[in-house]
């Protein structure tokens, strides 16, 4: 079973990578939280954050929202997250 500190490590590799591919869209925070369908700014920034344990649904939801297959958002994580 994982530590929490690698539960947390891994929260913020996916927030992060989330981040970097919204960057990548030219969209903003709000962008992302608007179109996938998040009634709140702050909890789509406390997931780019590594603050939040998100849902299937809700990853897919961004993935979407990004324009990329959920899977884009577990690439290129550092090793030791995976």
């Amino acid at each position: 079973m994982p530590t929490d500190e690698t539960v947390a490590d891994r929260r913020y590799a996916v927030g992060q990578r989330i981040r970097e591919l919204r960057v990548q869209a030219g969209m903003t925070q709000s962008d992302v939280a608007e179109a996938a369908g998040f009634g709140s700014l702050p909890f789509y920034g406390d997931i780019e954050r590594g603050k939040r344990n998100v849902s299937l649904d809700k990853l897919f939801a961004i993935a979407d929202a990004l324009g990329v297959g959920v899977g884009e958002l577990f690439t290129d994580l550092p090793r030791q997250v995976r």
